[in-house]
């Protein structure tokens, strides 16, 4: 199993809900099956920290973009979807961390994982972030590599995706109207763990 580094990746606002797991939705069939697709190539481990989960409970199924930037528009690649612990998800995406209130102490897991000094988490998480206002003023079209189309057809869905600045924002602000308010479960609210 191939291990990566653990990097945060805020994704550009212009994009957000712009993703598989949105966009076929993380309950339907063909997510399912990617999703379980890729448990099963991962062995139920993360494969960022190599952490083993019981039965894949509370893994993530990440999506891999690679941005490349133009002057006010760039394009958005899928390149390969890999499992992630919570942790390590938590890690990846600071932003989303910090909207469901997250307490894990992130920057203590990335130096763990990249045996990475603190100095180096920091300018490393300042850089993430210096590229997510950059980005989050460009205009992006998506794309999804064509060995992943093939593989799981289900992602052709992305391609052609347009996102500007601002329709993020909306696209969250319309998912959260449209969905049944979410239970309390221990004093904290009930999270997807299936994504």
């Amino acid at each position: 199993m191939r291990h990566y580094e653990l990097a945060p990746v805020p994704i550009p606002e212009p994009l957000w809900r712009l993703s598989a797991a949105a966009l076929l939705g993380t309950s339907s069939p063909a997510w399912r099956l990617m999703r379980a697709g890729m448990l099963q190539a991962a062995n139920n481990s993360c494969e960022t920290c190599g952490r083993p989960v019981k039965d894949g409970k509370g893994m993530v199924c990440d999506e891999m973009w690679h941005y490349t930037e133009g002057r006010g528009y760039g394009a958005a690649l899928l390149v390969a979807l890999r499992m992630l612990c919570l942790q390590c998800d938590r890690a990846r995406h600071p932003g989303m961390a910090g909207v469901m209130n997250s307490k894990f102490p992130i920057y203590e897991h990335m130096m763990r994982v990249n045996g990475w000094t603190r100095r180096k988490t920091e300018t490393v998480v300042e850089e993430a972030w210096r590229d997510f206002r950059r980005r989050s003023e460009m205009t992006w079209a998506v794309e999804v590599e064509p060995g992943l189309v093939r593989r799981w057809p289900a992602l052709v869905v992305l391609n052609g995706q347009v996102g500007e600045p601002g329709d993020g924002t909306r696209r969250v602000a319309m998912a959260r109207a449209a969905r049944p308010a979410r239970r309390s479960v221990g004093g904290t609210q009930a999270n997807r763990s299936q994504r």
